[in-house]
């Protein structure tokens, strides 16, 4: 028998189930073969500020404390390479900008998350001056994915499939599901309104697109924000995003997504660019816009790990822990993430 099963290999199954494989569990992972999901079209950008908004991420001290090392572990535990810490330029378009941008840094909140103005290296940017953004930097998502099932795959604890809640059946304390026991289980998987273990959890799911662009001009080796993110991929090419919508809620890349993308890619960089891929997921967003752990009060040994929304690489190290921690009954969820607030 083994500790857990997880269902769902997206951001929060995935670095759920390293949490647990390093503190000793034995796990086993289930995820779907689907291409686009919230997670694999990810930009993977974990940023401690609101740019947009200049304000600092919910609980983002406690967050930076642990995530470095989190996602070197995981790295060395898989022999993977995705993990990428050099910080996000945020473009300062005016003198104004840029005397707001440094007046944030005398306030106590932001003065460490603030990094040096910098002139502007690149003459392809528009940009009058570059703010760095401390404690920023990125996770190549489908990378941590691929490298991490791999690796479960090679000690027999990843299986490629979907479960559904009625295919598990719980006797003798143990839940059983394809001929395997485990003493619990934790649902990864995204949004669901359904679910019959957590009924009525209040999602509010957003639909995101980014575009993969190839321009050899830019030569631009930061990841680039201003109003959307410019993000360095090797060879050439970019990824640019992100767009939110509510309407419909499918994958189906959009024109307009398409088009709003390459206006704001425009305000950015100088630089030709050639659309190479428009992909489209579903970010299991919360009406609280905060993630949702606990246990179910509708079965026995049954969890759920969800709900991180578009900051999930920046939630996941401190968030698993803690669910680590809620699960062996070690301590309590904070009140914020625990789904016992909608009760």
């Amino acid at each position: 028998m083994k500790d857990v099963l997880i269902i769902g290999g997206g951001i929060a199954g995935t670095t759920l189930s390293f949490q647990l494989h390093r503190a000793g569990w034995t796990i086993h992972l289930v995820d779907e073969p689907k291409e686009f999901t919230a997670s694999k079209v990810a930009s993977g950008l974990y940023n401690p500020l609101v740019l947009k908004r200049r304000r600092v991420v919910w609980k983002a001290p406690e967050m930076l404390d642990t995530l470095p090392s989190f996602y070197r572990q995981m790295e060395a535990e898989c022999n993977g390479d995705f993990f990428d810490d050099k910080p996000v330029w945020e473009v300062l378009h005016d003198p104004g900008v840029e005397n707001d941008w440094v007046a944030l840094s005398d306030l106590p909140k932001f003065e460490p998350l603030i990094g040096a103005v910098l002139s502007n290296p690149n003459p392809n940017v528009i940009a009058h001056k570059i703010g760095e953004v401390a404690g920023s930097g990125r996770v190549d998502v489908p990378k941590m994915i691929q490298e991490w099932s791999k690796h479960l795959k090679s000690i027999s604890s990843f299986s490629e499939g979907w479960v559904e809640p009625q295919e598990l059946t719980y006797s003798d304390d143990s839940w059983e599901w394809k001929g395997q026991r485990f003493k619990r289980v934790i649902w990864t998987k995204g949004f669901d309104h359904h679910h019959p273990h957590f009924p009525d959890l209040p999602f509010s799911p957003t639909k995101g697109e980014v575009l993969i662009v190839k321009s050899p001009e830019l030569n631009l080796d930061h990841i680039l924000h201003g109003g959307v993110f410019i993000m360095p991929l090797g060879e050439d090419l970019y990824k640019v995003g992100a767009t939110y919508s509510w309407d419909p809620l499918d994958v189906i890349p959009t024109s307009e997504g398409k088009e709003h993308l390459l206006a704001e890619w425009k305000k950015l960089v100088n630089a030709e660019c050639e659309v190479v891929e428009h992909v489209a997921g579903i970010r299991p967003n919360v009406k609280d816009r905060k993630p949702l752990l606990g246990k179910s009060t509708e079965v026995p040994e049954s969890y759920i790990f969800n709900g991180l929304g578009s900051r999930g690489i920046l939630m996941a190290p401190w968030l698993s822990e803690m669910m680590l921690n809620f699960v062996q009954g070690d301590l309590q969820l904070l009140p914020e993430v625990d789904i016992n607030r909608f009760s």
